[in-house]
């Protein structure tokens, strides 16, 4: 990638980093003068200067600590991923040491109901119900469900650290009573690992730690902070992760920018202030969130970066869908708009993917109302607009729209947010050795399939030939979903990797998109991004 690209990414990055940081102040909390007060003492005791370290050197420094202090950002789902990863990678070099998890979002007067939804006694809804989860805490219940089903999967204990009164009492208060109950914790727990999820403000050195018995050893690891996103050394490189050693026993997680995280909050605070009766259950799904606005935001956002020029009509003109009923499936499946083609991999590929665009009649379908998620939609609705569908297409047609489509949102994705996982050929060639042999259920066996024609054609292409086999795309729908699926996620891939190679510097981020801005068919669309991609 050259590098005024290069630049031109990190610039854009700073620029949503900007707009999102000045929209989440604009939510102001209650309480704000302490919590004002709170976040300088934190980011003041944050050192100026970092070296980048690697998972093994903070899983080492994990062995010989009594506990992880692990900084929470409430709203961002990356956040609580990232101790889950953290977890999951420290039980594979240490499985015989157990865990406990201390976790902020409960209070210590919650023990015998967290107890008892261990113990399977009572169902999630009871849990939050008896803990007044939304008076509490109220943050997206959906963020953390993913870490207490992963505690309750590997048998760890859970313990609620907050006082009765959680977020209405002050800081320093609530400080204190957690470290009294951590210092209880690894009393009753002296083997085990005591992992702390806690809000990020807490583990300032003056804060949280400073309480904590001296004798305890701990180590700090935050993610995502703002300042070290942008002042990397080398802002070309952008792993999935990266780890920095900020000083003794204390590290920080970067994996994903920092616009998302104070996007998320801004959802958060817009979904709230926008029910005045709101539902409790409404903010553990996330499903009141404005995803038409944010949708329509991401858009804007791509088409300001990829310099494409279109009518502010052209990007609202969709409509978004989440969480659909059967009876929602059944007059789309009755709607004549809507090809047969596109009825026939809805509903399944929704389910598995999450999102599903129907570029005839311009409707969302969301089932994961992510940041990440939303911003590949708003690529396929981008690619869509640019070069709509026929209604004359053929099967292969068809079966290539959708393939350049889904190139087109893994493609938006990466470009909003570089650490983004996507699959690529390497993934796909590990997932197939990783099914070879192996006795599979039917779905296992038509995806084993779709892996291996995608491995093909990856291959034919470096050689020159793009004809893609269409005797999976004839076979049944099912298979010709997941096909054109993987070869769509395999060449969006390959643009974004394109495009940060410096050796490929003819390639840029608007080429996928501004293809599909003529008058061609949709055959000359593809032919032109393999002939770019592969043999140029």
């Amino acid at each position: 990638m050259s590098k005024q690209t290069n630049l031109r990414l990190y610039e854009f990055h700073k620029s949503l980093y900007e707009k999102a940081l000045q929209e989440a102040s604009s939510h102001a909390p209650y309480d704000a003068p302490s919590v004002i007060k709170y976040s300088k003492e934190f980011y003041n005791s944050l050192p100026k200067t970092y070296k980048r370290t690697d998972l093994n050197t903070i899983l080492k420094r994990l062995h010989d600590s009594d506990i992880l202090l692990f900084g929470d950002f409430h709203t961002h789902r990356q956040t609580q991923k990232g101790l889950i990863r953290i977890l999951e990678a420290y039980g594979k070099i240490d499985p015989e040491r157990q865990m406990v998890l201390a976790m902020e979002m409960f209070r210590a007067t919650d023990q015998e109901s967290i107890n008892a939804y261990l113990r399977e006694q009572i169902s999630e809804d009871e849990l939050l119900k008896q803990c007044d989860y939304d008076e509490h805490w109220g943050f997206p219940w959906e963020n953390y469900r993913l870490v207490v089903e992963f505690a309750r999967e590997n048998s760890i204990q859970i313990i609620g650290i907050n006082t009765d009164m959680a977020g209405k009492d002050r800081l320093p208060k609530r400080d204190r009573f957690a470290a009294h109950i951590l210092g209880d914790v690894i009393q009753g727990y002296p083997e085990c690992l005591c992992a702390c999820l806690i809000g990020e403000y807490h583990l300032a050195d003056n804060h949280l730690p400073v309480y904590l018995d001296q004798e305890i050893r701990s180590v700090r690891i935050l993610t995502n902070i703002d300042e070290f996103y942008f002042t990397r050394a080398n802002y070309e490189e952008y792993a999935s992760t990266e780890y920095i050693n900020l000083k003794p026993n204390m590290y920080c997680i970067l994996n994903s920018p920092p616009w998302i995280k104070w996007q998320s909050y801004s959802m958060w605070e817009e979904m709230k202030s926008a029910q005045e009766d709101y539902d409790p259950s409404i903010l553990y799904t996330e499903e009141a969130f404005d995803i038409d606005y944010q949708i329509v935001s991401i858009m804007g956002h791509l088409t300001e970066f990829l310099d494409i020029s279109l009518k502010e009509s052209d990007l609202s003109n969709f409509h978004s869908y989440c969480e659909l009923t059967s009876k929602d499936f059944t007059q789309l499946r009755n709607d004549r708009q809507v090809s047969n083609y596109t009825k026939s991999l809805m509903e399944a590929r929704l389910a598995i993917d999450g999102i599903f665009y129907i570029p005839e009649t311009r409707f969302a379908l969301l089932e994961k109302q992510t940041l990440n998620s939303i911003a590949e939609l708003a690529g396929q609705i981008l690619f869509c607009i640019l070069h709509p569908p026929s209604k004359d297409m053929t099967l292969k047609e068809a079966f290539t729209h959708r393939v350049i489509m889904i190139s087109a949102g893994i493609l938006a994705s990466k470009t909003l947010n570089p650490r983004r996982k996507s699959p690529d050929i390497h993934q796909f060639e590990s997932d197939l050795k990783r099914m070879h042999r192996k006795k599979l259920s039917e779905g296992d066996r038509i995806y084993r399939e779709a892996l291996r024609y995608t491995i093909k054609l990856y291959y034919r292409l470096l050689l020159g030939r793009s004809r893609i086999d269409l005797s999976i795309i004839n076979r049944d729908m099912r298979s010709s979903g997941i096909y054109s699926l993987m070869i769509g996620q395999l060449l969006g891939m390959e643009t974004y990797q394109s495009i940060m190679n410096p050796k490929k510097a003819h390639i840029n981020f608007s080429d996928l998109f501004q293809f599909s801005n003529q008058d061609i068919s949709i055959t000359k669309v593809y032919r032109s991004l393999i002939r770019f991609l592969f043999q140029t």
